[in-house]
């Protein structure tokens, strides 16, 4: 219970932190240029962090459907789309969420919590049929594309509801260490994956 509180409490200094933010935002959007403007784009440090390995996986599964790519190129994007979707996923998991539970000031969101872990197994399901699905059939090609629909809609719901309500609710300082613990978190989840993928091949490539 004494954790709860201090996490609650955090949360009520990180709102009154940010309560200061309208007059900043202000003068941003009037081209008053000022010193404050540098700590508003440090606090949104995590938003990128977690931008980046959205449209990275984004523009891997739009590639990998070329229809100029060999069988090889195709295992080689799809193996980097893999790992990059693990070690996101896990460094979410493991750090950013749990940063949500903590603060009481976020329990209207603990639904959409839940969703959002529940499309982290949904995706891990979605690219696991994938990898046993011979490779450039029309199966395939239509499960990259159901995962790339599913995996973007779970990107905006992120970037345009999740982390605006954290960085809202957290000081600086704690925002700015959150989006630290994810990126150490992140490079730890990828040293520990394997770095190639089981992928069935197609029939007439087997012996």
């Amino acid at each position: 219970m004494q954790t709860d509180r201090a996490g609650d409490e955090d949360c009520h200094r990180g709102r009154a932190a940010t309560g200061a933010q309208p007059g900043l935002a202000s003068s941003i959007g009037t081209g008053t240029s000022t010193a404050r403007v540098a700590p508003v784009f440090e606090r949104d440090e995590l938003l990128r962090l977690l931008r980046r390995d959205h449209r990275e996986l984004e523009m891997s599964l739009i590639e990998l459907v070329a229809a100029d790519l060999s069988l090889e190129q195709r295992r080689q994007i799809l193996d980097g789309a893999r790992l990059g979707l693990e070690a996101h996923g896990a460094a979410e998991d493991i750090v950013v969420y749990p940063a949500f539970e903590r603060c009481a000031a976020l329990g209207d969101l603990a639904l959409q919590i839940e969703l959002a872990r529940a499309t982290h197994a949904e995706l891990d399901r979605m690219l696991s049929q994938i990898l046993t699905t011979p490779m450039a059939s029309p199966d395939w090609y239509e499960h990259v594309h159901m995962l790339r629909l599913r995996a973007e809609a779970h990107a905006a719901r992120e970037e345009n509801l999740l982390v605006p309500r954290l960085r809202e609710a957290l000081s600086a300082t704690d925002y700015r260490a959150l989006a630290g613990a994810f990126a150490t978190e992140r490079l730890k989840q990828l040293a520990m994956l394997q770095p190639s993928a089981p992928v069935m091949m197609p029939l007439e490539l087997r012996t």
